[in-house]
């Protein structure tokens, strides 16, 4: 029997619980577009950026590390500072992200020069708080008000959207920068000053407001994410549920694997034969409209 397959754009998706981040593969969210950072059925970032002195950078390699976190690698195009240009390709910038509740960002460049590097560093994003089918359709109406707040000393920038009795809001959080940062003309800029084969590193944590309940951000790095709540919570069910034992062979039958590949969390089935969505057993109502979104990003086959 012939049949098609159908593929969907080059991107990385990433998800736990109610929060989805869909981004290109170079990490970057570019606007028009589908893609961005959604929690429960709102696109919270519908735009993310990062440059060196205004100079964007080129991708070698990226995708996801499992279903809840990712990690990208990009080196630098031609930059010109203060102390001379630096080439292409001195530079390496890896992006690594992890979900659990909120987000957390790591970003860590490498000096792999003989020569000290000095520039900026610059992030820049923006939030449109559109409802998810409204992305789906192409067709955006602005309602609210959206307001941004910038505080230096607690290196703390939230943006929120009100509208009437309905409140979402993005906290994005500087943290472990060997200097402060910097906001102005919608970006982030953070100062980089690396030595020699030597790393700089900064993680960016954002928080996610609904009303009045608040999801932080994994604390973690990416690089220990192991030793994250949600992480070891997960290692935990894995080997206490994922093991049945066949009584009448004596064996053990273990669906770890698959289950690693397409947790619970989506809360989301499709039936191949029908193409269509169900919520799964104890999931919340908001669900089975984020899972529109999970579906969306996946490649179907007919």
């Amino acid at each position: 029997m012939a049949f098609k397959v159908q593929v969907g754009p080059p991107q990385i998706a990433i998800h736990q619980g109610q929060t989805v981040l869909v981004t290109g593969l170079d990490g970057q969210i570019t606007w028009p577009s589908e893609k961005g950072l959604y929690f429960l059925d709102t696109r919270i970032i519908s735009n993310w950026a990062i440059y060196a002195n205004g100079e964007p950078w080129e991708l070698l390699n990226g995708g996801p590390i499992n279903y809840y976190s990712a990690r990208i690698f990009l080196t630098n195009t031609s930059i010109f500072t203060a102390d001379g240009p630096i080439p292409p390709r001195t530079l390496g910038l890896t992006i690594s992200r992890s979900i659990s509740g909120g987000l957390h960002e790591d970003l860590e460049i490498t000096n792999n020069s003989m020569k000290p590097v000095r520039f900026q560093l610059e992030v820049a994003f923006r939030s449109d708080f559109a409802d998810i089918f409204e992305v789906k359709s192409g067709h955006i109406v602005r309602r609210g008000q959206i307001t941004t707040e910038w505080s230096e000393r607690r290196q703390r920038l939230r943006t929120a959207y009100s509208n009437r009795d309905f409140h979402r809001a993005v906290t994005t959080l500087v943290a472990q920068a060997p200097r402060k940062a910097v906001y102005a003309n919608g970006r982030l800029s953070l100062e980089v000053a690396i030595q020699p084969n030597k790393a700089w590193h900064t993680c960016l944590l954002y928080e996610l407001e609904d009303g009045e309940r608040l999801l932080h951000a994994p604390r973690h790095c990416v690089g220990t994410s192991h030793k994250s709540r949600h992480s070891e919570a997960l290692s935990r069910w894995l080997q206490r549920w994922l093991r049945l034992r066949q009584a009448t062979k004596n064996s053990t039958v273990s669906f770890g694997r698959r289950w690693r590949t397409w947790p619970r969390s989506v809360c989301l089935s499709e039936r191949r034969t029908t193409r269509s969505l169900y919520p799964l057993r104890g999931c919340r109502g908001s669900s089975l409209r984020l899972a529109a979104i999970a579906c969306s990003f996946r490649c179907r086959i007919s």
